[in-house]
């Protein structure tokens, strides 16, 4: 239960100091090379892992009970999300997240941006009603849930790119896929 506790605070208190959800592509791109330069410091310790990978799942998880692009419930995008999810805490637990920004493709990154702008305002939509409707996400900020998800992208793009096609395929990176 403490641990739980300590996971929940970590989760709140990111909120409070990650970005808004962005409005235009200066601040996508601004939002990118801040969360390069950053994701090693914030991602540092493991209560902070856990609580990206607790968030990024109950994003899922809601995405799964609420259908906001309608194919969620399809068994294809529930039994692909665990094998990028896997990806992702595999490599959160034994990658060295300093060197992320040298291995990260610029050109990903502008893929990423171009379907975030593209993705924005049903995305925007989706998480506010989640913020006012399902208890996790009541003490999170939107920007925590936008956040999380971006560096669930950029993770598995810059270390295992294979994984990142796939969860684009899959939109498990919703916003930040096509």
């Amino acid at each position: 239960m403490k641990r739980f506790m300590k996971i929940k605070f970590y989760i709140v208190f990111l909120s409070f100091i990650l970005f808004p959800i962005l409005a235009n592509a200066t601040e996508i791109q601004n939002s990118f090379n801040s969360a390069l330069d950053t994701i090693s410091l914030e991602l540092s310790s493991p209560i902070a892992k856990v609580g990206l990978l607790s968030v990024v799942h109950r994003f899922y998880r809601t995405r799964v009970e609420l259908q906001p692009n309608g194919y969620e419930a399809n068994s294809s995008f529930q039994n692909s999300f665990y094998e990028s999810f896997n990806e992702l805490r595999r490599l959160l637990h034994s990658s060295d997240l300093k060197i992320l920004n040298k291995n990260i493709s610029k050109d990903d990154i502008k893929i990423m941006e171009k379907a975030f702008i593209n993705n924005k305002e049903k995305y925007s939509s989706f998480v506010k009603r989640i913020s006012k409707d399902i208890d996790f996400f009541k003490d999170i900020t939107p920007e925590t849930i936008q956040r999380s998800q971006m560096y669930f992208s950029i993770i598995l793009s810059g270390f295992n790119r294979n994984k990142w096609i796939f969860a684009r395929k899959f939109t498990h990176i919703w916003p930040f896929c096509e």
